[in-house]
């Protein structure tokens, strides 16, 4: 036989290590397989099987794949429980001699992979390894990807059955076994039945105890004695025989294993694999995926590490009521301080896989980007650490103490890797320059030498006259110069030929030869060198690994804790009450998986008692598909939750510490094991009852089934006895039985209760009512559920027959039966005919039903029902009382309400609905609506209810539980009281109420479609109110045209939660759009967290609080900062009495308090409910009822504008400092802002100044200040209100000329006049004074003097006779005295002139505006940093230089088509909008395309931009986009030529300089000229005038110089 080719038996002899291996051998660039790993892998790859010459007469069967695509390959192995052995050449091919060396250096194995893309992010990978001998077993699992390991030994009874529970318990995907333990027949078939785990039995010289104990005192560097083990040598040979598998297979130290962790299964809440299973904690029963488990409803962690702590925490609840505290007090922290746990929640999103990535830093593995990772990692840190500075639970504290900033590391990775580094280590390109004097020498070679081929190529050209000479670059000839064939008669001599081609030749040189072995020399030593110096940071970074692993689980368990307190703060989890008694009391406990499936439908809650005495058991009976088996897991479930130190779903909880949960829930088989449905039951109830103890919870469901009758109800009622026992066991149990007879227990055994799932029975129909009630259940109403799965009719009819004939027989046999009684009807006779005719009677015999439509007829009857059995009707609206009954107003009545339409769109509905809900008492609301709310809406509330017999009456016109007579409606407390909102939206939709009171075990469900068909019915629901609308205005077809789009109508749904949100801070909201949750608010009752739950942090951050109480009124809530502004009102919401209406006087009051303090066309943010008596507000003006009424609106004004004022003055609205080169300007007063024509002063007289709020020492809230103030500017506002008309219509006369209407050139604009302005009387000047001081002055401080430009005091002189000062004797005196100097000079003096080329004399002294050019003008200087004055001619013009900017950048976008001012965005920016102003926004993006903007909608009320006008930059984008929404909302959003101007104007707005801003000498005149030149350029797109002027003539006037 002939032999193998060398390379075939080096292959051979290294296989022969690995024959359970699939060996990937490295030829070149692949990995190449051979023989039957090349037949496994092409099966398992999909690889085409190929051959390869080996020195045998049949090739060898071959596959490959490539070197650096191998990983994807190898983990699909991997998964599929191969192990693959990596054969690496070991001596570098270019000094080998020979056959290059070759050995294996890992072997990767399901359980003992670490690279990421192998790996679920969400789990631990665990290797496990079991030693098991007679009663004792050492269990060791190791997690080599994040560097944990856990010990433990077991002994004593059932070893076996703990064994399987640990292994269920951490899950692993490969498990290592002994040979004794490979033969026990349940843990050996539990494992097989595990596809996911790998399984292998080690021999048991692997288990021996002298090499164990070497390997763990050598790889920990101390004994088993000193690591805790002593005397556990089950737990040593167990963690010897794992560690001695990792180096076999690992091939290097396992840096990354530092210790280990010795743990004791009584440390934790006992769960055996059936429970897990039942119970479904990490993964669905059915499918065994993540969605439906308990882990699916808690997790929301934003890092991998916090995902697998979340995993451990719910497969390990604690036993420590202490730990299990300091975990809720942990989670109370979070979730009371909502501002804390979103921004730490957001930070947490940054932070990427610690654990992992430090263990491939530790084993080398890890390349330049992941070293990046980790410094990107580390940046987030301080902000985490620093958030948590001032905790005050102990587990927050510690996790802040445990936090390592890991500065240093930072600072090393980062002066050393390049911010984008390359894939490989091996080619260069890594290292910063700078870091190493070699390495920078190196590169400057390299550069430099690529510099002189170039010069070397220019040069040769020229030399040789071949003009097409060129130098390049192969790997068989190094560099060359390459010469066509039409040149080469110019070859010079000394070029030596190396190659021949088709149409050139190429040559090489001595010159270059040097040169080339200089550059790629120096490039190889480049990444040499760099690898080295990557490789020296690696490993620095490697050293500080145990600092690492802890800041990296202090963050996974925070990241746990913001998770739970996010889960319960959104889906309204209660915080338990934990203790060592034996007492676990529930009040309105829920399954958080099944609540979180109904998304947003009501789960009927209920409420559990059991505890170790008189309520040990409880026996459930009742239909099937009625609750039984959801109740007794939520109980299990709530308990899980409470000692993993979760909230859980319920009103209240109180938990005492349980030891184990045993579950026998479900019926199935187990064919592979030979088992039957019952013997399969039968083994689960043996393990209960072997392993249960008294502190145990026991759920058992349905035992006895799968045999006859009386077998099955013997042994479940032995088994029912056994662990009430005390003396056996003595647990709480939850037992769910159809057995009947196993109620009559009650009575005869101390311990056990009747418990059964009400139904309600109507003829053959069943409603399931989901209610736990006491006592047993009448009958399973097997037969009705058949009904409802479908059983044919002629089935179930024969099935009645059947049961009656065995009842009977039963009954006549003697045999006690237990026939089904009926339940007692709910439906009451009326008695009409009495002895003396009722008043009832007596209307029901004048009634025409001919007339009545059912509906009416049904209210109808519930309303003489009410008669006849005499039950009073209160009325009381007191909230938090019950329900006071719903009764129809008299049309007397009904007529003093301003009622109107209430359902315009969805919006409308849910705003009704939602009120109704507040008015019920509720803390919970939650809105989802579909289609924008058009085709459905449901609102969700936790109120109080309706009482069944309401029902009905609710949906008659002017139905209200609300207003009893006249009387109430000068004091309404409650959202709603018209009664109209039902009825109206019943009219024009398919509606439902489901709705259940606190006092009935049962609900009521009313439907009604389009006001007709109506129908009640018995239901089950929680107490509180669901009502669904469908299909709005389905039967009204013409009012659909007048909706708008989906995502509009969704966005007007928006806005009306979150103001509702906002009036009630104390009830949770949350808003459902198509699936999506788009608002959540806590319901804590902090207005600020509500504000940051709907608007995020910015807004919340920018926020001041605002209180004030007066006699009339009290105000609160929060208030903007000055800086922190709005271009639009969007941001002002005002409530009264937690109500969102508008109040005509609150914003003329917010800009008062605010005037000096922010920019004019900005406005502020605020939050600001008004606290007044009922009695002094009318809600009864508008049928919105947005709009009310105050006996004293002067109040209202006052209490708005002292608050707001003295929040300001209090110190909290920072502004940043401002440094002037003469500080002395500030020594003196500065003028208020003031506007006023001297027309008006020649009238009036020159008002004083309103002083703002001076606050005094005995008073923050300013109010001790002046009332005369306030007094004046509400006034004023009175006066402005009153004159808006009369002003409209004033003319202004600009330089270009007399506009007698403004907006005639600007059609819809109005425009705003700043600066000095023609009077339309006389064509005097009108003075603007601006001032940035919002400091609080006195009514001292008005006298005022203007500082000039030029630094000097200069006293403001009286006009025409009127005086700018009442007090004004000293300004007068200082006039007279300086009068001469002033008429001499003051024509001469000017500002400094600014560099600006010269104009002829004979130009200037012509005068004549004739004679003007463009060019014709001097610029005198700059006022206020806003106008700059020129003078042209015999005129001074003032120019608004934004103004005029604006209006240049606009003319350009419009004239210019969109490509040639658009420019592209290097990332997207998100812009956050309100609802409206989302809607506006989605609504026109083809609009702001032709603007120039590319904008896409992102969803839940974000948008993102592409692209923007070039004149734009990134930070002007979102405070733009913004005020384009506000802009666009005023007008019609939908009219294109309309739209598009106004996002151009506000573009042009925003691009154009500011006020302030400096411009340079050169820069102003190149601007003025360009303006000036230009005579199209009259007004902003605002409408505001680009220029005014002031003749000489004017001027001269002014100063008396015309006599």
């Amino acid at each position: 036989m002939a032999e193998f080719t060398p390379m075939m038996k080096q292959y051979l002899k290294v296989k022969e290590q690995y024959k359970d291996a699939i060996l990937f051998y490295r030829l070149g660039d692949f990995y190449e397989m051979f023989f039957d790993d090349a037949v496994t892998a092409s099966r398992e790859l999909e690889l085409v099987l190929t051959g390869r010459d080996c020195g045998q007469e049949e090739r060898a069967p071959m596959c490959g794949v490539p070197f650096h695509a191998a990983e994807g390959y190898i983990a699909r192995l991997v998964a599929k429980g191969y192990k693959v052995a990596i054969c690496e050449q070991t001596e570098d091919p270019a000094t080998a001699k020979g056959l290059v060396s070759r050995d294996v250096i890992r072997i990767v194995t399901p359980g003992t992979v670490t690279e990421s893309v192998m790996l679920d992010e969400t789990k631990n990978n665990y290797l496990a390894c079991i030693y098991y001998d007679k009663e004792t077993a050492g269990l060791s699992f190791c997690d080599i990807s994040t560097g944990q390991l856990f010990v433990s030994e077991l002994s004593g009874a059932r070893v076996a059955d703990r064994i399987i529970n640990e292994i269920a318990r951490f899950k692993p995907s490969e498990i290592l076994v002994s040979e004794k333990c490979a033969a026990v027949r349940d843990i050996s078939t539990y494992i097989d039945r595990s596809c996911d785990i790998a399984a292998s039995v080690r021999s048991d010289e692997s288990f021996n105890t002298d090499m164990c104990r070497e390997t763990v005192t050598s790889h920990f560097g101390k004994s088993p004695e000193e690591m805790g083990l002593g005397g556990l040598n089950g737990a040593v040979r167990s963690l010897g025989c794992i560690l001695n598998y990792l180096y076999e297979t690992q091939k290097n130290s396992l840096g990354n294993i530092t210790d280990a962790v010795i743990y004791s299964e009584s440390r934790f809440l006992s769960l055996d694999a059936t429970a897990r299973r039942n119970l479904e904690l990490t993964e669905n029963e059915r499918r065994r995926e993540k969605k439906g488990s308990l882990l699916w409803v808690l997790d929301k962690t934003k890092t991998a590490p916090g995902k697998r702590k979340l995993c451990e925490w719910i497969q390990q609840p604690l036993l420590s009521v202490a730990a299990i505290n300091n975990r809720l007090d942990a989670v109370e922290e979070l979730y009371s301080d909502t501002v804390l746990r979103s921004e730490e929640t957001e930070r947490l999103a940054g932070i990427n896989d610690l654990e992992r990535i430090i263990t491939r830093i530790v084993y080398g593995t890890a390349n330049a980007k992941e070293l990046r990772t980790l410094s990107q990692t580390l940046a987030v840190l301080p902000d985490i650490k620093k958030a948590l500075e001032n905790s005050k639970s102990e587990l927050l504290r510690k996790i802040y103490s445990s936090i390592d900033t890991l500065d240093d590391i930072k600072k090393m990775i980062d002066a050393s890797i390049v911010d984008d580094p390359p894939f490989s280590v091996r080619e260069g390109g890594m290292i910063k320059t700078g870091c190493s004097e070699e390495l920078d020498s190196l590169r400057d070679i390299v550069s430099g030498g690529k510099d002189f081929l170039s010069e070397t190529e220019r040069r040769e050209q020229e030399k040789t006259g071949i003009k097409k000479l060129r130098i390049g670059y192969n790997r068989v000839f190094g560099y060359y110069i390459e010469v066509l064939n039409s040149y080469r008669d110019l070859v010079p001599d000394n070029y030596i030929r190396k190659q021949t081609l088709t149409n050139c030749e190429r040559y090489i040189t001595p010159e270059l030869k040097e040169l080339e072995a200089k550059v790629l020399g120096a490039q190889d030593r480049i990444s040499k060198l760099e690898y080295e110096l990557f490789a020296a940071v690696r490993d620095s970074v490697a050293t500080e690994q145990l600092r690492v692993r802890g800041t990296a689980s202090a963050l996974a368990v925070l990241d746990v804790l913001c998770s739970l307190a996010f889960v319960a703060s959104e889906n309204g989890y209660a915080r338990p009450s934990v203790d060592n008694s034996d007492v676990i009391e529930i009040s309105g406990g829920r399954h958080p998986v099944v609540e979180k499936y109904l998304d947003g439908a009501p789960f009927v809650p209920n409420d559990t008692y059991l505890d170790g005495n008189d309520n040990r058991t409880a026996i459930i009976t009742g239909p099937n598909m009625a609750g039984k088996s959801t109740y007794m897991r939520q109980v299990a479930v709530i308990v899980i939750m409470a000692q993993m130190g979760s909230f859980v779903p319920a009103k209240s909880a109180s938990v005492g510490i349980v030891d184990s949960i045993f579950t026998r829930v479900g019926a199935s088989d187990d064919l592979a094991a030979g088992q039957s449905t019952f013997m399969t039951e039968m083994t689960e109830v043996s393990r209960i009852l072997a392993s249960a103890g008294p502190r145990s919870l026991i759920i058992l469901d349905e035992i006895g089934r799968g045999t006859s009758t009386f077998d099955g109800m013997s042994i479940a009622r032995a088994v029912l006895e056994y662990v009430n026992d005390k003396k056996k066991i003595g647990a709480k149990t939850l037992f769910a039985t159809h057995y009947h007879e196993l109620t009559e227990i009650e009575g005869e055994i101390p311990g056990v209760l009747n418990f059964n799932t009400s139904v309600k029975k109507r003829g053959d129909d069943i409603t399931f009512l989901r209610r736990i009630v006491r006592g047993p259940a009448d009958g399973s109403y097997g037969i009705e559920v058949a009904k409802l799965s479908g059983i044919p009719q002629s089935v179930v009819n024969r099935a009645k027959v059947i049961l009656k004939g065995l009842e009977d027989a039963s009954v006549s046999a003697g045999i006690p039966s237990k026939k089904r009684t009926q339940p007692a009807s709910d439906e009451m006779q009326l008695g009409f005919f009495g002895a003396a005719e009722s008043e009832a009677e007596k209307e029901l015999k004048m009634l025409d039903v001919n007339t009545l439509t059912p509906i009416e007829a049904l209210n109808k009857l519930y309303e003489l029902k009410a008669k006849v059995t005499e039950k009073k009707i209160e009325s009381s609206i007191s909230k938090g009382e019950k329900m006071p009954r719903i009764n129809i107003l008299p049309k007397s009545i009904a007529e003093l309400i301003a009622a109107g339409e209430v359902v315009e769109r969805p919006a409308s509905v849910v705003k009704e609905l939602v009120e109704n809900s507040i008015d019920a008492g509720a803390k919970s609301v939650a809105v989802e609506i579909k289609n924008g709310g058009i085709r459905y809406i449901r609102v969700t509330d936790d109120g109080c209810g309706i009482e069944p017999e309401d029902v009905p009456t609710a949906f008659i016109s002017h139905a209200t539980s609300k207003i009893k007579d006249a009387s109430d409606l000068n004091s309404i407390l409650t959202l709603g009281f018209r009664g109209e909102a039902l009825p109206s939206v019943a009219a024009v939709s398919r509606m439902s109420m489901l709705t259940r009171t606190e006092s009935s075990d049962e609900g009521v469900l009313f439907t009604v479609e389009g006001g007709e068909n109506a129908q009640c019915s018995p239901a089950g629901c929680p107490v509180g109110t669901t009502i669904t609308v469908r299909d709005l205005f389905f039967n009204t077809p013409a009012r659909m045209k007048f909706l708008k789009k989906d995502v509009t109508e969704g966005s007007c749904v928006t806005d009306a939660v979150t103001k509702a949100s906002l009036a009630h801070p104390e009830v949770r909201f949350s808003l459902i759009r198509d699936g999506k949750n788009v608002l959540s608010t806590p319901g804590n009752g902090n207005l600020r967290d509500t504000v940051y739950s709907v608007f995020g942090k910015s807004v919340a951050d920018a926020l001041i609080p605002c209180e004030y109480s007066g006699a009339a009124a009290s105000v609160s809530g929060f208030i903007s900062k000055p800086l922190n502004n709005r271009p639009n009102r969007n941001m002002q919401f005002f409530f009264v009495n937690g109500r969102s209406v508008r109040i005509p006087a609150a914003v003329p009051a917010l800009d008062e308090a605010y005037k000096n303090s922010i920019m004019i066309g900005k406005f502020p943010m605020c939050f600001l409910n008004v606290t007044i008596a009922a009695e002094k507000v009318d809600v009864n003006v508008h049928p919105a009822k947005t709009e009310i009424r105050f006996s004293d609106e002067a109040k209202i004004f006052e209490v708005i504008y002292y608050a707001a004022k003295g929040a300001l003055a209090r110190g909290d609205s920072a502004r940043p400092s401002i440094k002037l080169n003469n500080p002395s300007v500030l020594d003196a007063p500065q003028p208020k802002t003031e506007q006023m024509t001297l027309a008006d002063a020649r009238q009036n007289g020159l008002s004083r100044a309103k002083a703002p709020i001076q606050p005094t020492e005995k008073s923050k809230t300013a109010n001790a200040e002046p009332q005369r103030a306030v007094s004046e500017a509400f006034t004023s506002y009175l006066a402005k209100t009153e004159r808006a008309e009369q002003t409209k219509d004033v003319g202004v006369k600009s330089v270009y000329g007399e506009r007698k209407n403004e907006t005639e050139a600007m059609p819809g604009v109005k425009p705003k006049s700043d600066g000095i302005k023609r009077s339309a009387e006389d064509g005097e000047a009108m003075f603007i004074f601006r001032s940035s001081d919002s400091d609080p002055i006195s009514p001292a401080d008005e006298k005022r003097e203007i500082s000039s430009a030029t630094g000097y005091n200069v006293p403001w002189v009286k006009k025409t006779g009127i005086d700018i000062f009442v007090d004004d004797e000293p300004v007068k005196k200082d006039a007279e005295a300086k009068k001469a100097s002033h008429e001499n000079s003051a024509a001469e003096q000017s500002l400094p002139l600014t560099t600006q080329p010269s104009r002829s004399d004979a130009a200037y002294a012509a005068g004549t505006d004739a004679d003007v050019t463009a060019d014709d003008f001097r610029i005198v200087g700059e006022i206020f940093k806003t106008y700059i004055l020129v003078e042209r001619g015999e005129k001074l013009l003032i120019i608004d230089k934004h103004a005029a900017h604006e209006r240049m950048i606009f003319n350009k976008m419009s004239a210019a088509a969109q490509d040639d001012y658009a420019q592209v965005l290097l990332s997207p920016v998100a812009v956050t909008l309100s609802g409206r102003e989302y809607a506006a926004v989605t609504e026109n993006i083809g609009i702001f395309a032709e603007a120039g903007f590319a904008v896409e909608d992102f969803g839940d009320g974000t948008v993102a931009v592409r692209e923007c006008p070039t004149e734009l930059t990134r930070e002007d984008i979102p405070s733009l986009i913004v005020e384009i929404a506000g802009e666009l909302l005023k007008g019609n959003t939908r009219a294109k030529p309309e739209g598009l101007e106004r996002i151009r104007e506000t573009a042009a707005c925003r691009a154009a300089i500011k006020a302030g801003d400096a411009l340079k000498p050169e820069e102003t005149y190149a601007f003025v000229k360009r303006l000036l030149a230009d005579e199209s350029i009259k007004y902003c797109p605002h409408g505001r005038p680009v220029i005014y002027e002031l003749s000489k003539h004017e001027i001269e006037k002014q100063f008396g110089r015309l006599g």
